[in-house]
C-alpha cells in the first residue's frame, strides 16, 4: 500500500517568516521557469530540490498553484491595531506603540540599524527595539541577537513589516518637518544677509536642503506612506 506523504507548505504572507522571505527575494530568476518554481517551491515546502524534480507534473503543478500569492502585494498588520502584547512562538513581548517612549540607548540603536544597507538582513534586529520580553528592560538579561534570530525564523511578514514601517514613517515625518524648518530658517537668513559671498554660500545650501527634500517625496506622498 503506497503511503501518502502530506506536504507542509507555506501558502500565504502570513505564514511567510522574514528569514523564508529573504531566501526567496535572493532567488535569481533565469530564463527556466520550471527551475525557478522549484527554487521557489525549496523555500516553502523545505523540500529537497532533487525531491521537487523527481515529483510527478500533475503535483508539481498543484503545489505551484499555492504560490499564486507571491504575485500580490504584501498587506502589512496596521500597527496602530496590534495591542500592547505580542506572542512569537509561544513567548510574549511587550510593544512600544509611541516612538516617544524609547530610551535615548534604543534610538541610538535604531538609528544604527537602519542606516545599514541590507534592510531584510536588518529588519529582525530593528524589530528587537520595539518588542521587549516580558518581564525585562531593553537589552538587560537576554541576547539580543538571539532575539533577532526568534524573529527572524518565527514572525510573520505582514505584522514585521507594520512594525518597522509604523516607526521609519515617523522617523521620516519627523525627518520631514525638520527639513521645512531648516528652510524657512535659510530664507530668513537669506533675505538679511548682505554679504555677497554669504549669500551664494547660502544659495547653495539652501539647494543642497531642497534636494533633500525632493528625494524624501515619491509622487504626492513620502516614502512608506
Amino acid at each position: 500500500m503506497m503511503i501518502k506523504i502530506k506536504i507542509i507548505m507555506i501558502d500565504s504572507y502570513d505564514k511567510l517568516t522574514i528569514k523564508k522571505y529573504r531566501e526567496l527575494v535572493s532567488i535569481e530568476k533565469g530564463e527556466d521557469e520550471m527551475e525557478y518554481g522549484v527554487d521557489i517551491l525549496s523555500v516553502l515546502s523545505d523540500m529537497e530540490q532533487g525531491e521537487l524534480m523527481e515529483m510527478p507534473l500533475d503535483k508539481f503543478t498543484s503545489l505551484m498553484a499555492k504560490t499564486r500569492f507571491l504575485s500580490q502585494p504584501i498587506e502589512r498588520v496596521d500597527y496602530k491595531k496590534l495591542g500592547k502584547r505580542i506572542t512569537v512562538n509561544g513567548n510574549e513581548y511587550r510593544l512600544i506603540k509611541n516612538a516617544k517612549d524609547l530610551t535615548a540607548g534604543q534610538y541610538i540603536d535604531y538609528k544604527a540599524y537602519v542606516s545599514r544597507e541590507n534592510f531584510l538582513e536588518m529588519l529582525p534586529y530593528i524589530l528587537t527595539i520595539f518588542l521587549i520580553p516580558e518581564g525585562k528592560k531593553y537589552n538587560d538579561g537576554y541576547d539580543v541577537a538571539e532575539l533577532a534570530k526568534e524573529f527572524d525564523e518565527n514572525m510573520g511578514l505582514p505584522i514585521a513589516l507594520g512594525i518597522s514601517d509604523f516607526f521609519l514613517h515617523q522617523s521620516l515625518l519627523s525627518t520631514k518637518s525638520s527639513i521645512l524648518y531648516l528652510k524657512w530658517k535659510m530664507k530668513r537668513m537669506l533675505k538679511k544677509e548682505k554679504n555677497p559671498e554669504m549669500r551664494e554660500q547660502l544659495t547653495m545650501a539652501l539647494e543642497q536642503v531642497e534636494s533633500l527634500q525632493s528625494l524624501l517625496k515619491v509622487g504626492d506622498g513620502y516614502i512608506l506612506s
